[in-house]
């Protein structure tokens, strides 16, 4: 699983949240960024309606939020986070040889304006922390303030997660039968 000891899923200051998270997910199998955060029972319980909020209430599309998780993914050498997310990426329109071509940190083929804008912002966040102000300009043109300022929340939530995974040693989940 990780560097880290297996948990206990029924240990009483887990046990609730781990369900919820399996109920919620609809899984019986409890994914490994789960097991590692459950050795802290605070950060499990804001880890998942943090990363949920990220994930379903930001106004940018499925398709936009997919291709900055996997590129985030991609140049923090976090297969855990980019695996992951493959499939909810192809749900959202991005296509196979896109992700491919992300997986190897290149700007794939066949991005509008706004989503080229997206990975640069993305690129820079992950890179050196700071954006330039024609990256922020582009984005912004592209967004507006909301979305832009959601853009870089996901796009520091999914830097914060690669890391967590990576530091911890978190192992890909295995694919259900």
């Amino acid at each position: 699983m990780s560097r880290l000891t297996e948990i206990d899923e029924h240990a009483p200051d887990v046990a609730d949240t781990l369900a919820q998270i399996k109920q919620a997910s609809g899984s019986r199998q409890l994914p490994n960024v789960h097991k590692a955060l459950a050795h802290s029972p605070p950060l499990l319980k804001a880890w998942q309606p943090f990363f949920n909020v990220v994930r379903r209430d930001f106004q940018l599309s499925g398709r936009h939020r997919e291709l900055v998780i996997l590129r985030v993914a991609a140049l923090n050498g976090s297969g855990y986070s980019f695996s992951a997310h493959i499939d909810i990426a192809l749900r959202e329109g991005v296509t196979q040889e896109q992700i491919d071509i992300l997986g190897q940190g290149l700007v794939p083929p066949g991005l509008d304006d706004g989503e080229r804008a997206i990975v640069a912002y993305t690129d820079a966040i992950t890179r050196s922390v700071s954006v330039t102000d024609g990256e922020f300009a582009a984005v912004r043109t592209h967004l507006g303030e909301r979305a832009t300022v959601e853009l870089t929340g996901l796009v520091a939530a999914y830097n914060m997660q690669t890391r967590f995974v990576l530091a911890l040693g978190v192992e890909t989940d295995a694919k259900p039968d």
